[in-house]
């Protein structure tokens, strides 16, 4: 027991070094005050920029704290001005780039979109191709998963073999008991269709 308390102590008094020698490590880059609360490090903080002091609050039952930092009235002003000088400006040269804008960024999103679907489509097919071809003869769907290039995860299951299922370009070897332990695929009739498009 006596040896327990020994151990304990000595870890108390490593932890109060450690403190104490990062607080002195803060304190010399003038992070912090020291061992004080940092309440005179926020108030010369504000003070230096200009700022009104801060608002603090709590309740008596010492529940919660509350600190409110006001902006400094200069800045809140120039904010003001840049806005309203923005907004005038913004709006003359928006009434005179909008039809240009809309027609031109309607023009290469189309043809962006254009350009992504087909790369798409031209991916989607060659997978669709890949797992039908190679389920000419019952895969498991762990089988068809790793000649993909997946792992055997719940997700790559819904997202690869569910839609070939749902497309009927697959079919399941024990239709009765979908989530059976042998359950393979197999390509249908369909899916010898959709490999000759």
């Amino acid at each position: 027991m006596l040896y327990r308390i020994a151990i304990t102590k000595l870890y108390r008094q490593a932890y109060v070094v450690l403190i104490d020698t990062a607080g002195d490590f803060l304190k010399e880059l003038h992070l912090t005050e020291g061992r004080g609360t940092g309440f005179p490090t926020i108030y010369k903080a504000l003070e230096d920029n200009g700022s009104p002091p801060p608002v603090m609050e709590t309740d008596e039952q010492c529940t919660y704290f509350l600190s409110v930092l006001k902006a400094n009235a200069d800045f809140v002003k120039l904010i003001d001005a840049n806005q309203a000088g923005n907004q005038v400006s913004d709006q003359k040269s928006d009434q005179k780039s909008d039809e240009v804008s809309v027609r031109e960024s309607a023009r290469v999103s189309d043809q962006v979109s254009d350009q992504v679907s087909d790369q798409v489509n031209d991916q989607v097919s060659d997978e669709v191709k890949e797992v039908l071809t190679y389920c000419k003869s019952p895969k498991s769907r762990k089988e068809i998963l790793t000649r993909i290039g997946l792992a055997n995860h719940t997700t790559n299951y819904k997202r690869h073999i569910v839609p070939l299922l749902e497309r009927q370009g697959l079919k399941m070897t024990i239709a009765e008991n979908p989530k059976h332990r042998n359950q393979k695929y197999i390509t249908t009739e369909s899916g010898e269709k959709m490999l000759e498009k």
